[in-house]
């Protein structure tokens, strides 16, 4: 047979779970609808996941692992150098998701000065999103050639790989660095067909289960994170309160609304869960790196590479679109904290009395367990450079020490932070782990190289 026959199929399948907000557009807009983004929805109005996104996520992923195997499985592009030596057709088939259980939710944003830290004007905008908790059965198959038989190895160590990364969660569609298109893949099986096989052959066309039927088991320990990735995972407690306006006052309870007269509200997902939105937390640390730069005297500009183009130099055609590769989640607070209502003055700056008709109450969240962690971070570096990986650091030291606020009310103490443990991965294996106010001298020697390069860049050429 030559290299091209068909010698099986491997079927995968699993329920996709959205553990953040979603966003694929349909690229254009609803007669009389005023949102500037919707999702994609099917002829019958049902929002789904298009095939081609999945397969472009896992795509780069795999070439980030290694070139071959992704050659071998999503085939070679006939407009870029193949890390194959020749050109193949892709062996992989992912099929479209239809979504159950959808709460289509809105969401908007706005462009922030980065010296100021204030709104653009003209900078608003709103979106239509998935929330999370929608699902839906996820199905792939890798259709196996002779021609794979002599990277037999390469090809089950990086399936294998790329199972961990399924399960252990992915991006997809829009805005994924400030925490959209977080998915996880639970419930994962595997059927292998052996097309040598008479009984697997006819299992194929019957629709049943192979001799080799298998579930697929998730290393807990080990997170599948890329090659070329720096990873933070950080808890935290909260040392005053939080606030995140919603506008959206539906999800009240009974008690929390005293007749209406709450003006601002904590933001919760669809589930009621408190949660901090993720472009909160990267306009914040975004608005921090600024100021560590400032400080040290760099140029501003070399955020760009990082973290995406400023909307506003892009808005005057200053700047090139590029993508973000700093990414953030979104964060879900846990039961270590409460809502508590808090009813607010203005004072006259002149006369030092209050002013009239200018009571206004808010119910922000509070620590009340100081023992837990109220809010874990998450956020990531692709294709890290030592000196962004240092700049990260930085951005963690003054998260821990409570010099980075995030939600509004910083003026009167809301958003801060103290530190409690802190993870670090590199290369895609644990790199650091920090815990309290102390830090081992083997650890910071290790970060501190990172802090150098960062302090160094210019004379490294960086």
């Amino acid at each position: 047979m030559n290299k091209e026959s068909i010698r099986g199929k491997l079927c995968i399948e699993g329920n996709l779970v959205l553990k953040a907000p979603l966003l694929i557009g349909m690229g254009g807009h609803e007669e009389g609808n005023q949102i500037d983004i919707q999702i994609m929805k099917d002829k019958n109005g049902d929002a789904f996941i298009p095939g081609t996104s999945l397969a472009g996520v896992l795509r780069q992923y795999v070439e980030t692992e290694n070139p071959r195997a992704a050659a071998l499985l999503f085939g070679t592009d006939l407009e870029q150098p193949s890390a194959y030596e020749m050109e193949l057709q892709s062996s992989t088939i992912i099929h479209d998701i239809k979504l159950s259980d959808v709460a289509l939710v809105h969401r908007d944003s706005v462009n922030l000065d980065g010296l100021t830290g204030t709104g653009i004007k003209h900078g608003k905008f709103d979106y239509e999103v998935i929330d999370q908790g929608a699902h839906g059965t996820f199905m792939a198959e890798i259709i196996l050639r002779n021609i794979h038989e002599n990277d037999r190895d390469l090809l089950e160590s990086t399936l294998m790989r790329l199972g961990h990364h399924l399960a252990d969660g992915f991006h997809l569609g829009a805005r994924t660095a400030i925490g959209f298109g977080k998915v996880v893949l639970e419930n994962i099986t595997t059927d292998v067909y052996d097309f040598q096989n008479a009984d697997d052959t006819a299992a194929y066309f019957m629709d049943r289960p192979p001799r080799q039927h298998k579930t697929f088991k998730r290393n807990t320990s080990e997170h599948a994170y890329s090659a070329d990735s720096f990873v933070v995972d950080a808890d935290f407690l909260l040392e005053g309160g939080l606030m995140v306006r919603d506008s959206d006052k539906s999800h009240l309870v009974v008690g929390e609304e005293e007749n209406g007269k709450i003006d601002a509200i904590m933001m919760r997902d669809s589930d009621g869960n408190w949660c901090v939105p993720g472009s909160s937390i990267k306009g914040v640390l975004r608005h921090r790196c600024e100021y560590i730069l400032q400080s040290l005297g760099k140029n501003t500009d070399m955020l760009e590479s990082l973290m995406g183009p400023d909307p506003q130099k892009m808005r005057e055609h200053l700047s090139k679109k590029s993508r973000s590769r700093f990414l953030v989640d979104e964060i879900r607070l846990s039961d270590a904290v409460q809502p508590y209502q808090q009813t607010r003055i203005r004072v006259d700056r002149f006369t030092g009395g209050t002013i009239d008709s200018a009571l206004f109450t808010s119910m922000p969240v509070w620590q009340k367990d100081m023992d837990k962690c109220a809010l874990a971070m998450h956020w990531e570096i692709h294709h890290a450079q030592p000196w962004e990986i240092g700049l990260a650091l930085l951005l963690l030291k003054d998260a821990w020490l409570g010099r980075i606020a995030i939600g509004s009310g910083k003026a009167i103490g809301y958003g801060r932070l103290r530190g409690l443990e802190a993870k670090l991965y590199y290369k895609g294996k644990p790199f650091s782990r920090l815990s309290g106010s102390s830090i081992q001298p083997e650890e910071a020697g290790k970060l501190q190289e990172f802090v150098d390069a960062f302090i160094n860049m210019k004379e490294a050429g960086a």
